[in-house]
């Protein structure tokens, strides 16, 4: 199995391999090659210095031993020597001598130009004398091109280059050791959170929402872990909202059944000649059947909103739609002998389905009516707002107390559960509007005290910019 510890340790031995391939580039292989570059640049420049005071005297030899004397050369090695060559070849005068070194140098002054000469003699891994020289021409009093010409050994770079040997050997393993014992200790620490992440996906995934991830990583692992969480507790809610759903969907459905079941039973056991006792009882059937039909198409209405069923977008004058639910809702509100007040502001023109849209606005103002006692009052207006309409249902009904007011929206929830009852509500109806309106994407709310009414407004948001005049006029 590819780990993450695995793929952890390859990753910081790749890492560590690097850092030391490039130190033993540098500190062995380059570094003889650089320290020779460095010392023979530093012999150009002294036999540059040299040549310029040779030049500037008449006898070479009589200058030779204050030149040098003033220059650092001589002090560089034991083993460094110098030599001045005529132009024909023949050396003028010289200090010390490296053997093998003279035939070279001699074969490179006939060039006439600058050069620089090395020497490797020996095993490069047991040991290896390097010799450099340096040739510099300058133009003598005579006006011949002589050659000043320094030499040295550099024996002690391969003492520094074997002692580096050693201890870059030791830092390797060292490297390697720590690097492995740092990868037990990060695969630990980040698997550790991962593995937990991962038990608790396998719990949830069995059933139990009830499971959490305890962490303290404040990075992308906690953020993982606070998502992991977060699903845990919508899926746990989401679940004990489906066996809420299935529960009161059973007990809704249990009571007009139970009704028509009692009822056609008594049908059953009534006599022949009482034709009103009778029709009383099918009376009964027939309306709990048409609730029980209502019930229905609210449960498959709410499953297709809740399911994702996508709102058919057309435009159409919102005012003239709530100018149609009072239409709709004269002969209710005559019977309530209810002051019913429809406030537009005119045409206003918006982007939404208007079939949803219509069962919005009728099931709150059918509400208002509802629940508004006779003699009372029941308001429809419609705000402008910067970038769409505001609408209010306002009634004077008895209100909803706060705890009821937060769960108002929940499926099967009601304040009143006899009242709702014998009114014939499936307990959908708030629900399908709160998931129309979400999936409109509109804003909306309700406000209300006990005894002092209730106030519901939507937003609708991002209408056609068009207004004018109603078509009709405020009655």
């Amino acid at each position: 199995m590819n780990t993450i510890r695995t793929k952890l340790w390859t990753v910081i031995m790749l890492v560590v391999a690097v850092v030391l391939l490039m130190v033993w580039l540098f500190q062995i292989v380059l570094l003889e090659e650089y320290y020779i570059l460095e010392r023979a640049n530093s012999f150009r420049k002294s036999a540059k210095q040299i040549a310029k005071m040779f030049a500037e005297e008449d006898n070479p030899e009589d200058t030779a031993s204050n030149a040098f004397q003033s220059l650092e050369l001589v002090t560089v090695s034991p083993n460094s020597a110098w030599a001045i060559v005529s132009p024909d070849g023949n050396m003028l005068v010289s200090q010390n001598q490296i053997p093998g070194l003279l035939g070279p140098i001699l074969e490179q002054t006939s060039t006439g130009k600058s050069f620089v000469y090395t020497a490797k003699r020996g095993d490069r891994w047991q040991g290896q004398s390097i010799a450099v020289a340096v040739g510099e021409p300058f133009t003598g009093p005579d006006g011949g091109r002589y050659y000043i010409c320094l030499m040295a050994f550099m024996e002690p770079i391969q003492n520094t280059t074997w002692l580096l040997r050693r201890q870059l050997t030791m830092i390797t393993l060292i490297s390697i050791g720590i690097a492995t014992l740092l990868v037990f200790w990060l695969s630990r620490y980040i698997t550790y959170p991962v593995l937990e992440i991962t038990r608790a996906a396998n719990r949830i995934a069995g059933g139990d929402y009830d499971i959490r991830v305890r962490h303290k990583a404040d990075d992308e692992i906690g953020v993982l872990a606070d998502t992991m969480n977060n699903m845990a507790q919508k899926l746990g809610e989401n679940e004990r909202m489906q066996r809420e759903f299935i529960a009161n969907t059973s007990h809704e459905l249990k009571t007009p059944i139970s009704a028509i079941r009692a009822n056609a039973e008594l049908v059953m056991d009534i006599e022949s000649q009482n034709e009103a006792e009778r029709k009383r009882f099918l009376q009964v059937i027939v309306d709990e059947s048409i609730r029980l039909n209502h019930m229905l198409e609210d449960i498959l209405d709410l499953s297709a909103m809740e399911s994702g069923r996508q709102p058919q977008q057309e435009v159409f004058d919102v005012c003239e739609m709530l100018y149609d639910i009072r239409d709709r809702m004269r002969a209710l509100i005559a019977d309530k002998d209810i002051s019913f007040v429809l406030d537009t502001m005119g045409e206003r023109c918006v982007s939404a389905d208007p079939q949803m849209m219509f069962r919005v606005f009728y099931n709150l103002v059918d509400n208002a009516v509802k629940y508004t006692p006779a003699g009372g009052h029941v308001a429809l207006r419609t705000k402008p707002l910067d970038a769409g309409v505001r609408i209010e249902i306002t009634d004077d009904g008895p209100g909803i107390a706060e705890e009821d007011l937060r769960h108002i929206w929940d499926r099967f929830y009601k304040v009143d559960r006899a009242r709702s009852r014998n009114g014939g509500s499936s307990g959908l109806g708030l629900a399908i509007v709160k998931s129309i309106l979400d999936a409109h994407g509109f804003t909306f709310g309700m406000e209300s005290e006990p005894g002092e009414g209730t106030l519901v407004w939507i937003e609708m948001t991002d209408p056609v910019q068009e207004k004018g005049k109603s078509k009709k006029e405020k009655e």
